[in-house]
């Protein structure tokens, strides 16, 4: 059989043996010793992966091939010093290629970011988010906080803007400049800036040009601010609570419209811009809560409105039911 026939045995699809074959480490292969090559890694991978995904884990790194189960092995122990097998799994999937990373690379990229003060706890954080982080070069990293540093942010702020959104290491300077430059031209502080984009990073993945070049720049935080003005916020209503909540921008538009339209409702437009993290829970909860505290009697008014945002644990001790106990409750009310 060809090498190509050999992989339709194994079940890859064309696209799949398309991109295998056109390996260098593949066509040194001899076609008298593929299947074997393929059956030795098959009988290793199985023990952690479904048969499918050691086909995706093949596709995305087809030198996998031509590693013994020694090596492999060796290179998951390398691993394991920090992270369990499954966490080791989910790397794997999201990275085939770090299953041929040596124990030096390995080592040096846990390394480098200790000098960066970060703490081990931290570290792993980051790597299980973003494996691919353990093939970057040093340069990579260090060219992304030069670049942070430049725009003034501090080392301990880039640490925890990375904490929290890993791919910020994974972005092109570009990228990063440009959501600057946006906020910037739309009269937003230095001050305010660094607020919103310290305490939701991921902001630099949101924003994105349409296509057309001739298309008008639309971003993440337009479509959000068009969504407050059309229900009756002015645009420094808006900021305000961009500001202070951020995170805003990543919700679905018709759940934000529905948060919206529950404070609304109730004529609490002075209780989103008092309290803009309110905006994080669900609608449907909002809802289940008021209808759950007016049966027990209690009228909501501006006076006890922040009760139905209490922390769910104490929702709990203070009514002795879950907030999925008063949604399951209310649904047929919810769903109408």
């Amino acid at each position: 059989m060809t090498k190509k026939e050999i992989l339709e045995k194994y079940d890859f699809n064309q696209m799949q043996i398309n991109k295998i074959l056109s390996s260098y480490i593949i066509k040194k292969i001899s076609t008298e010793t593929f299947e074997d090559y393929l059956i030795n890694i098959f009988e290793y991978e199985s023990k952690y992966f479904s048969k499918q995904e050691i086909i995706k884990q093949i596709t995305r790194n087809p030198s996998l091939i031509t590693y013994s189960e020694e090596t492999l092995e060796e290179h998951r122990n390398n691993l394991r010093n920090l992270y369990t097998d499954e966490e080791i799994n989910s790397m794997y999937k999201k990275e085939a290629k770090l299953q041929s990373i040596s124990k030096e690379k390995y080592d040096n990229q846990n390394d480098l970011f200790l000098k960066l003060n970060y703490s081990v706890t931290e570290i792993k954080k980051i790597f299980l988010a973003l494996p691919q982080l353990y093939n970057y070069d040093e340069t990579n990293i260090t060219n992304r906080r030069d670049k942070l540093k430049e725009l003034g942010y501090k080392d301990t702020v880039i640490n925890k803007m990375s904490v929290l959104f890993p791919q910020i290491y994974s972005l092109s300077e570009e990228h990063i400049t440009e959501i600057i430059k946006y906020l910037t031209q739309n009269n937003y502080t230095q001050e305010e800036i660094f607020t919103i984009t310290t305490s939701f990073p991921t902001i630099f993945s949101k924003y994105n040009k349409k296509k057309d070049k001739k298309a008008k720049k639309i971003t993440r935080i337009e479509d959000t601010k068009s969504l407050f003005l059309e229900l009756g916020f002015t645009e420094e209503m808006f900021k305000y609570i961009f500001i202070k909540c951020p995170s805003i921008i990543s919700y679905d538009k018709n759940n934000l419209k529905n948060k919206i339209l529950f404070f609304l409702e109730n004529n609490e437009m002075d209780f989103v811009l008092e309290n803009p993290n309110h905006l994080k829970q669900s609608s449907i909860t909002s809802y289940a809560r008021k209808f759950f505290l007016e049966a027990k009697g209690i009228t909501i008014s501006s006076n006890n409105f922040k009760m139905i945002f209490i922390a769910d644990r104490d929702f709990k001790r203070k009514f002795k039911v879950s907030k999925d106990e008063v949604i399951k409750q209310y649904q047929k009310r919810l769903s109408k």
